[in-house]
């Protein structure tokens, strides 16, 4: 196993592993999962997530709640495993990270009338929350390891409960808002000045019609949500910055 060093520094875990710890918590077998700054999160027996948030400390790491009966555990150097009492939690390297990581970040996001500066933020170990400092909303797309590409889903918008981020197809006038498996995902484009740029292409679940853009759906009311800014996204272009 690779030395992350002689003494425990956060930042540098998780600048480097990116990933989670497995092994033993309490007693029980556990593998926590890298979410944002300071948390972890694990998958109950229900299938559930569960946030597990902690502040780093100078051996080590303290849990803000007791976690199966264990809230400190220090960090060993020469095995980079986090110990305390019938606990071991080895840090755990996901293969699949370095092509998650690589959209991560700043984009220029152009549709067919704006421009947006954008950011993909990390939000679990497949997820990432895009944000925008002129919107206010978020919404989020998920990572697909296995054609190392991003999606984005029909799904609610966390700050406005109600509202859908809807599939269009701007072509034949359809919505769709309802089945939370259609989306669109990332294609690569040629640029003429060589930087990297991203289309997004309908997922063909959607029948016969054909996802291009984002609609944001006010569901009850049956409407475009004008509350939300920007409402429609027409036929985005990802440049990364």
């Amino acid at each position: 196993m690779k030395s992350y060093g002689q003494v425990f520094d956060w930042n540098l875990i998780e600048e480097q592993v990116k990933d989670s710890y497995a092994g033993k918590v309490g007693g029980k077998d556990m593998v926590l999962f890298f979410d944002k700054n300071n948390t972890f999160y694990y998958i109950n027996d229900e299938g559930n997530e569960v946030i597990v948030p902690f502040i780093p400390t100078d051996k080590g790491i303290k849990f803000q709640s007791p976690l199966n009966g264990v809230t400190e555990l220090t960090y060993d150097a020469s095995t980079a495993t986090l110990n305390a009492e019938n606990t071991s939690l080895s840090l755990r390297e996901d293969p699949n990270y370095k092509y998650y990581a690589e959209y991560l970040g700043e984009y220029i996001v152009k549709d067919s009338k704006h421009e947006y500066n954008v950011t993909f933020e990390k939000a679990g170990s497949t997820k990432y929350k895009v944000t925008c400092p002129d919107w206010n909303y978020y919404f989020y797309a998920n990572f697909d390891a296995k054609n190392r590409r991003f999606a984005v889903y029909v799904q609610e918008i966390e700050s406005k409960p109600g509202t859908k981020l809807a599939m269009w197809d701007t072509t034949e006038g359809y919505l769709t808002w309802g089945n939370e498996e259609i989306g669109m995902y990332s294609k690569q484009i040629e640029t003429a000045d060589g930087s990297i740029a991203y289309k997004l292409v309908d997922n063909k679940v959607w029948g016969s019609y054909k996802a291009d853009s984002f609609y944001l759906r006010d569901v009850k009311g049956k409407k475009l949500d004008k509350t939300l800014k920007p409402n429609k996204i027409i036929r985005p272009i990802f440049i990364k910055k």
